[in-house]
């Protein structure tokens, strides 16, 4: 925050004389702003494509068990829009990885309303095709937004280990 309101760290070395604390605090900051590498968040976004599909494939289990084929077809096809769209917001945001903050912020935001295009022309498509079971089409689709939790989850519980190590 202190970097960002345009303070640099020497100023404030120099004006509080601890220079130590500083080193620590500084090091703490610099590595929960740098986020994640590459490589973590390229794991990080195939771990949640393959939680999504999992899912999909449950919600369209479920529906084929308790209803019959055409349910279950359309439920696994609503699920693979969630997975096409999340796999399409991931290669967007990993264009974006090691830019300067500005960049990444827009690259976020055109990834977005790239999801939210792709979103709304699959869900045209698949409404037309898959009109009679619009109903199991969305709870594939919806099936995926729980993977979003459980990444949520998961992350928060690394940031918190990640705390009680430093």
């Amino acid at each position: 925050m202190l970097l960002a309101g345009g303070v640099r760290w020497y100023n404030l070395r120099d004006f509080l004389g601890v220079s130590a604390v500083l080193d620590n605090l500084r090091e703490a900051f610099f590595s929960l702003e740098q986020g994640v590498s590459q490589a973590e968040f390229a794991k990080t976004v195939v771990w949640l494509l393959r939680i999504q599909a999992v899912l999909a494939v449950l919600a369209s289990a479920a529906w084929w068990l308790l209803a019959d084929a055409g349910s279950g077809l359309a439920a696994l096809v609503g699920g693979s829009s969630g997975v096409a769209v999340t796999a399409l917001v991931g290669l967007r945001m990993a264009m974006s990885q090691g830019a300067a903050p500005s960049d990444i912020v827009r690259g976020f935001y055109r990834a977005m309303w790239l999801k939210l295009a792709l979103a709304a022309f699959l869900f045209i498509v698949v409404a037309r095709w898959f009109a009679p079971w619009f109903g199991p089409v969305l709870t594939g689709y919806c099936a995926t937004f729980l993977a979003y939790w459980w990444a949520l989850w998961r992350i928060q519980g690394q940031v918190v280990k990640q705390q009680q190590d430093f």
